[in-house]
């Protein structure tokens, strides 16, 4: 089983090995691996270029010719496609957690052929503090989008963490239409696949993955109270949006499976 990965990057040279070691380390050795990077001003592109000359058949990269500032805008500019049944998304300045991640994902997705992805914890580390944040620790071992409707408490999963099969709603929220009729961002795009496809993640208990807090980041360039109202702004947004992203999910369920499947 083919198992694609986009890692986004932009300046992360200081990351961006331990981040690819972390994925091409895996017990599964069927891997797809596509760095994006946004016009980097360092040598992140020499990097990935580094390790495209010693796996070919794993590893392709794309950069833009400017900086372009978006991950999807960079994603939509490369004009590559995905070969894997199954994807996985980090960015470059975080890095899997156990070589034998995609290994127990699969295995549990296997055990659970209606679900459409697997996710588990995510620890957090502030590099710039050098201290561990709290665990980012979804509530339930399986959820769907009819639970964030509800408003269950904490309920977030980080991009890092989900391997999501290669469906024709994860396609979709991967193309330029996407982009004209959703909220952009990563966690809408959690919350999009699922409202599309009515299916659901399951979990693991522990930790598949490290999101380092920097100072680089959209987010982490933000001290810690304005990344929780930015992250309160949002959801009210979300769920002020509830209605029509479902009607939007609706509309096009139908229309897009055959585009995409």
């Amino acid at each position: 089983m083919l198992v694609s990965v986009l890692v986004h990057s932009y300046n992360n040279a200081d990351n961006l090995s331990e981040c690819l070691d972390s994925i091409l380390y895996q017990s599964h050795r069927e891997l797809d691996v596509v760095v994006i990077d946004d016009c980097s001003s360092d040598n992140s592109y020499s990097i990935a270029q580094r390790y495209v000359a010693r796996i070919p058949e794993k590893l392709r990269v794309w950069t833009t010719p400017v900086n372009v500032g978006s991950a999807r805008r960079a994603w939509l500019s490369s004009g590559i496609r995905l070969r894997g049944q199954f994807l996985s998304r980090i960015d470059a300045d975080d890095k899997w957690l156990g070589v034998n991640r995609i290994e127990r994902q699969l295995r549990l997705l296997q055990q659970n052929p209606q679900a459409i992805g697997c996710f588990g914890t995510t620890r957090v580390f502030d590099t710039c503090h050098q201290r561990w944040l709290p665990e980012i620790t979804p509530p339930l071992p399986r959820w769907d989008f009819g639970d964030y409707r509800d408003q269950v408490p904490n309920l977030y999963t980080h991009l890092s963490s989900i391997l999501w099969r290669m469906t024709p709603a994860v396609r979709y929220f991967l193309s330029s239409r996407a982009i004209q009729h959703w909220i952009p961002g990563e966690w809408p795009f959690t919350l999009g696949v699922l409202a599309l496809s009515r299916s659901h993640l399951v979990g693991l208990p522990d930790p598949v993955s490290q999101y380092n807090w920097t100072t680089k980041g959209v987010w982490s360039s933000l001290t810690e109270e304005e990344a929780l109202a930015k992250n309160l702004e949002n959801d009210r947004y979300m769920q002020s949006n509830l209605r029509i992203a479902r009607l939007r999910a609706g509309y096009w369920r139908n229309r897009l499976f055959t585009e995409y499947g």
